[in-house]
């Protein structure tokens, strides 16, 4: 990945999207950033970008049942 933040595992998501969502979900998409943050923490790693919290994820998925309806 060249760009070693969230947004550059992001952008790798969104180029092969069937290989890491089995299941092409917001949620398992969700997991997996949880996990990244929970690493980054474990290890004492800071990223100077703003972070992805779960308020991201509640946001598009209101949005796209707001669409459908």
């Amino acid at each position: 990945m060249e760009n070693s933040t969230v947004y550059g595992f992001l952008d790798y998501v969104r180029q092969r999207r069937s290989m890491c969502l089995r299941k092409g979900s917001l949620e398992e998409l969700e997991d997996q950033i949880c996990g990244y943050y929970i690493a980054l923490a474990r290890h004492q790693i800071f990223e100077e970008c703003p972070q992805l919290t779960q308020s991201h994820f509640l946001r598009h998925e209101a949005a796209q049942k707001q669409a459908r309806e």
